[in-house]
């Protein structure tokens, strides 16, 4: 798996495994969401019980409402508690996020939206957003991304949106 998923497994008579990367979550019948992008692995288990390997860094079983991430820029794994509502919202089209690089941001909405952000005379880096936005309408997501933060965009093409700061 690269991307997000989430699964809704029946219990059976075999193990279920989702392999992400060089992580693999090995369930018997459960409610589990598994976010894999750019090596960084975000288990949240719903109901049940899932196990959680990930190379010699990680192996936990999480039961429902327990999750973890694993990160290479982080020294060990992060324990964490998991809401349903808060584990799903991405399902609804709501991204939330709370003290997330800027950065990660707008990659979000580019693989959300199909576009390419670009900036002019401002650098995203080292910039915190925390917020959300909903996938209903590029403009809306853009604004309550944007203002905030103080920047201002423009929408050169359907695919092309750019950054310009507010100053």
């Amino acid at each position: 798996l690269t991307g997000e998923a989430f699964f809704d497994v029946k219990k059976g008579k075999s193990d279920f495994v989702v392999v992400a990367g060089n992580n693999k979550i090995r369930v018997v019948g459960t409610k589990f969401n598994v976010y894999f992008r750019s090596e960084e692995l975000i288990v949240g288990c719903l109901s049940g019980e899932v196990r959680v390997q990930s190379n010699s860094k990680v192996d936990k079983t999480l039961t429902a409402g327990q999750g973890i991430k694993v990160s290479p820029t982080l020294s060990e794994a992060q324990e964490f508690d998991v809401e349903e509502e808060e584990s799903t919202s991405w399902l609804r089209g709501e991204h939330f996020f709370t003290d997330v690089e800027l950065t990660e941001v707008f990659l979000e909405l580019e693989r959300q939206f199909g576009i390419k952000i670009e900036f002019s005379g401002f650098n995203p880096e080292g910039r915190l957003y925390s917020g959300y936005f909903t996938t209903d309408n590029l403009e809306n997501a853009l604004n309550l991304v944007c203002m905030p933060m103080g920047l201002k965009y423009k929408i050169d093409q359907s695919t092309k949106v750019v950054i310009i700061s507010a100053d």
